[in-house]
């Protein structure tokens, strides 16, 4: 091979780690950022498997982990574009352990890491000071950039380059990560300082150690003294609606992207707030517990024995693989980050960077086999990662379809048909999913109320109640059910259904009124006149209340001209 040639090998990871920071939407990569990535990886794989590689204990358990991802995706009722794109992630992970056998690329992997995570520090600095708040760096996570800055920072001591160079890349990384806010890297940095420090090393090495460690914990410090942040200490509590589905879904787990669906019914409910249910545990804030609830005991023994596996590799790698170990140790008890490319990839990198070359055979494929192994290997996760097609969005990003349409009306039945059609595929997609679920009988009970049909109601009312059967705490498949049981005569089930949906929601001004509009027409003026009091006391807190999300703006979605007439009627001022 030409000296081109090696070089290219060698800064061959550089480009593609540069397009994850450029080319990161939120957690999601614009598409030209994928075609990009994937076509270096799939470059250096073909040539790579053509030059023969070794299958090593990491191999076997990184495919072992996307095999049971793949079935378990199968086995259970996920939404087939977020599992594929889950797994689309694992795919990529495995390939870039297999070409780093190469070592050419093995020797590139540190530095692309640390221009990788001093670009994201950077980013991350200059937004806070830009903005004087919180930053949200290139993932539009904190915590996520926090992540690939602290990662940068521990490989450091392996990084081949000028002192100068390393300590400019070390102030950088850490200015990024105190910047960001984020307190489980700043803990990192904490924990890998005192590992570098424990290391036989040079006195610099531990003087430095000893810099950056105390930098970051009078950061974390001041970050736990003087931000005001309302959900500082909810991660417990988040950590036993984990467990509790974890639990739940033992011993296969909830299915790759499957997490959310399964966690709403163990959400819990947050006293202090305007709203107790708008807050959305769509992740475990462990990787731990994210693999337990989502890929089930297989998951959590495949995960523990990759986990072992590359610790075998990391402690042979000196200051450098101690401090990795400590960083993704750190960061993953405390997020669940690892399911996400942003921190896949520079993770792998970091792991990969620090092996040693080992003996052994190794097994060659010819060209032609090559690269069809990795076309078929990648133009699945092209697409399931939005290349030619639709990208995927969390459901968590999703706006609360139900909420909006349960209090508006799209104007002609032909259009909340075409409405009810899209919708009811997605339940298809996603049968455990209550805000699909809740959202297909809001279509279908305004359908109703236009077509003046009992059928189209009583398809409502299923739906409705399918939402309620799947989260029990969700409060607007109550409502949902009320309006469907009031329409259809059933007053008693809509009582008890209205009844559920405040006790849900205390300050669920729109139910407040639907329940005094109930008990009106059934005569009792003294409980119509209470629950019309609860409304007005709701709608009087949410104009002392800073809305953050649509869930709390619907829950007093209350029109004044309905408001007026009821109050007359009840003859309430």
């Amino acid at each position: 091979m030409s000296v081109t040639g090696r070089r290219l090998r060698q800064w061959a990871l550089l480009l593609p780690t540069l397009g994850l920071v450029a080319g990161s939407s939120g957690v999601v990569l614009e598409p030209w950022a994928v075609v990009l990535l994937l076509a270096v990886v799939g470059w250096l794989a073909v040539t790579t498997l053509v030059r023969g590689v070794r299958w090593t204990e990491q191999l076997a358990w990184l495919t072992a982990l996307l095999l049971w991802a793949s079935l378990d995706a199968l086995l259970r009722p996920v939404w087939p574009r977020l599992a594929a794109a889950s797994v689309a992630v694992g795919v990529v992970v495995l390939l870039l352990a297999l070409v780093a056998q190469d070592l050419r690329v093995q020797a590139g992997a540190h530095p692309a890491l640390v221009v990788g995570a001093t670009v994201t520090a950077v980013w991350l600095l200059v937004e806070r000071l830009a903005l004087g708040s919180r930053p949200g760096g290139p993932f539009a996570n904190p915590d996520l950039g926090a992540t690939v800055a602290l990662l940068g920072l521990a490989v450091l001591p392996n990084l081949a380059a000028p002192l100068a160079l390393k300590l400019a890349a070390a102030t950088a990384t850490l200015a990024g990560i105190l910047a960001s806010g984020a307190r489980a890297a700043m803990l990192g940095v904490v924990v890998v300082g005192l590992a570098s420090m424990l290391w036989q090393g040079s006195w610099r090495l531990r003087l430095g150690a000893a810099v950056l460690a105390g930098a970051a914990a009078v950061g974390f410090v001041v970050r736990l003294a003087v931000d005001q942040d309302p959900l500082r200490f909810e991660r417990v509590r988040l950590w036993q609606v984990a467990v509790q589905t974890a639990r739940a879904e033992f011993p296969w787990g909830c299915g790759p992207a499957g997490y959310l669906d399964a966690a709403l019914p163990h959400n819990f409910p947050r006293g202090g707030e305007f709203a107790h249910y708008h807050r959305i545990p769509s992740e475990a804030e462990g990787d731990l517990l994210q693999l337990a609830a989502t890929l089930g005991l297989p998951g959590v023994a495949i995960g523990l024995g990759l986990a072992w596996a590359s610790w075998r590799v990391l402690r042979q790698s000196g200051v450098a693989g101690w401090g990795v170990a400590a960083a993704v140790a750190t960061t993953a008890a405390f997020h669940s980050q690892l399911g996400f490319l942003a921190v896949a990839w520079p993770t792998t990198l970091a792991v990969v960077g620090c092996g040693r070359p080992r003996a052994g055979g190794r097994w060659r494929l010819s060209w032609g086999v090559a690269v069809a192994s990795v076309v078929a290997l990648l133009v699945p996760a092209a697409v399931a990662l939005g290349v030619g097609g639709t990208r995927p969005v969390s459901p968590a990003a999703r706006p609360a379809a139900a909420e909006r349409l349960t209090a508006a009306t799209l104007g002609s039945d032909a259009a909340l048909a075409d409405v009810e059609a899209a919708v009811w595929q997605e339940c298809q997609a996603r049968p455990r999913s209550a805000q699909a679920l809740r959202t297909l009988g809001a279509v279908r009970l305004q359908r109703a109320e236009l077509r003046h049909e009992a059928e189209l109601l009583e398809a409502a009312l299923a739906a409705f109640r399918q939402a309620q059967a799947v989260n029990p705490l969700d409060a607007w498949a109550a409502l949902g059910t009320a309006r469907a049981c009031r329409l259809l005569g059933r007053l008693d089930a809509a009582e008890e259904a209205l009844t559920t949906a405040v006790s849900l929601e205390p300050n669920f001004a729109v139910a407040w009124v639907d329940l005094a509009r109930l008990h009106l027409e059934r005569g009792d003026l003294e409980k119509s006149r209470r629950a019309l009091g609860r409304a007005q006391l709701a709608l009087a807190r949410a104009r002392s209340v800073h809305f953050v999300s649509e869930y709390e703006r619907a829950l007093v979605a209350v029109e004044p001209a309905a408001l007026g007439r009821l109050r007359a009627a009840v003859g309430r001022p």
